[in-house]
């Protein structure tokens, strides 16, 4: 019996017994977990930051070669800007303005769209719509009015030369937009001048609603980029080109412009 009861005890001490997590325990692990957040969140956070950046690239990339499809289609034409009325604003539809947007989206692949992930919603605009059964399409990039309707052949430095960019619709968010259209109308499809939307003079000195914001962090000052300190761009051959906010700034070439904001008053409509 006193054998019997020996082999008792020993089964007992080997049988796995449960054990509950005290609280001093789990206050313990939990603030372990919160430390290793805290060291990871600046490596997810630049993750989650190339991986918007290579998005947008990769957008830019294709809205390119839909451009280059519409050209085919378009006696090497660039598509206009946008579709204008008689007061100097957009023609709308439906409440929205035909753009750019509205005839490249049909060459797009239907996995590709104009927002870049890094966009807030108050940049982007809405358009017409020319696929069955969708009305709009959302954007976030713009398309240079110095560009609109030009013949390709027209174009002296077609690799140098601004096409694409992104934009911000109607100021959003501190970017600068100093010529409205009439009626505020949405304008973020739309790169312009500072001194007009149609056209530029002498004292114009850039393009106007590229997507530099204001810096949230007031002690830092200075404006931001979607991705960083820049906006991405492409020129009329879809090469892509990073921009700096003093990179809006127009190169003058009497009666035209040079450089990456080309532009011959004759030939834009």
């Amino acid at each position: 019996m006193i054998f019997a009861a020996l082999e008792e005890d020993e089964r007992e001490e080997r049988r796995p017994r449960s054990r509950y997590v005290s609280w001093r325990e789990f206050l313990i692990i939990l603030a372990v977990l919160l430390l290793l957040l805290v060291m990871l969140k600046p490596t997810l956070d630049e993750m989650g930051r190339r991986a918007e950046e290579s998005a947008c690239k990769r957008k830019l990339h294709a809205i390119g070669i839909a451009i280059g499809s519409y050209m085919i289609d378009h006696d090497d034409r660039l598509p206009a800007t946008c579709y204008m009325g008689f007061d100097g604003a957009p023609s709308l539809v439906d409440g929205l303005p035909q753009t750019w947007v509205t005839d490249v989206q049909p060459k797009m692949s239907a996995r590709d769209d104009f927002v870049c992930p890094s966009a807030k919603p108050s940049e982007a605009t809405r358009q017409m719509s020319k696929l069955t059964g969708i009305k709009s399409a959302t954007s976030t990039y713009g398309m240079y009015y110095g560009l609109s309707s030009v013949p390709i052949n027209q174009v002296p430095n077609p690799g140098e030369s601004l096409m694409i960019a992104e934009t911000a619709n109607l100021g959003a968010l501190g970017s600068k937009d100093p010529v409205h259209f009439p009626g505020d109308i949405s304008d973020g499809y739309f790169i312009g001048w500072d001194t007009g939307n149609l056209g530029f003079d002498r004292s114009t000195q850039s393009v106007t609603r590229l997507a530099f914001r204001d810096n949230p962090d007031k002690s830092v000052g200075g404006r931001i980029g979607r991705h960083g300190d820049v906006v991405f761009g492409i020129s009329v051959e879809g090469g892509l080109r990073p921009l700096s906010e003093s990179d809006a700034k127009v190169m003058h070439a009497a009666p035209r412009l040079k450089g990456a904001w080309w532009a011959d008053p004759n030939l834009f409509r």
